[in-house]
């Protein structure tokens, strides 16, 4: 397994993995005080961006619909996508809530799992445990890496759209029936599209996809 993109992010359109294979690059085009008590949901994101931290990253594979799961499970079976999550979140913390990690079967290895619960002691030989986002992102942060993922669910999700700073997204052609979770209303504003690598169905692959790498523009919230 590659390790050379350890930290690199968005660099790993570099990387051997997506050499490895018939690619497409895209530009895209970026998208379009007086004293006062600061919120604490404010004052949070201020202490994220002050720190050593580089990137608080969603990683998430999507349909047309914005579809992430059904019953609990991913709709599809992309093992380029698989390989490309696992080579992109190697040796980093990786945020989940539980339904995500009873779903993976056990932890993930080499990576720090965290998990969102109401259940501290049940899985404490597994997973580090937070009681929500803020804990969990708290915990993340005191193992001093250069990144830091969001991996699912849903909720888990929209808790880190105001806060990350990078996203790596799989697009999956199609359009999921039965589908239960889905990845929040996102438009795009304020993101920039640095690099896309499109990729043909095949025998291994039943839709068209391809990996997205977005950063915010600027120092937005």
């Amino acid at each position: 397994m590659s390790s050379g993109n350890k930290g690199t992010g968005c660099g790993l359109k570099n990387s051997k993995f997506l050499k490895s294979t018939s690619t497409r690059l895209r530009q895209a085009q970026p998208g379009g005080s007086g004293q006062r008590q600061i919120p604490k949901r404010e004052r949070f994101i201020s202490n994220f961006k002050s720190s050593n931290l580089q990137y608080l990253t969603i990683i998430v594979a999507i349909d047309e619909n914005n579809a992430i799961g059904v019953g609990g499970n991913l709709p599809w079976h992309l093992p380029q996508d698989l390989k490309f999550f696992k080579n992109t979140t190697w040796a980093m913390p990786v945020i989940m809530g539980r339904k995500t990690f009873e779903s993976l079967g056990k932890p993930l290895t080499g990576r720090t799992n965290i998990v969102i619960s109401r259940s501290p002691d049940l899985w404490a030989d597994e997973a580090l445990v937070a009681g929500d986002f803020q804990e969990a992102l708290r915990m993340a942060k005191g193992l001093h890496t250069k990144e830091i993922f969001v991996i699912g669910g849903g909720s888990i999700y929209k808790a880190a759209l105001p806060l990350v700073n990078r996203m790596y997204i799989t697009r999956v052609f199609t359009k999921v029936e039965n589908a239960d979770t889905w990845f929040p209303e996102w438009q795009g504003e304020g993101w920039e599209m640095k690099w896309e690598h499109a990729f043909g169905k095949d025998e291994k692959h039943p839709f068209d996809y391809s990996f997205q790498c977005w950063e915010r523009v600027g120092n937005e919230e």
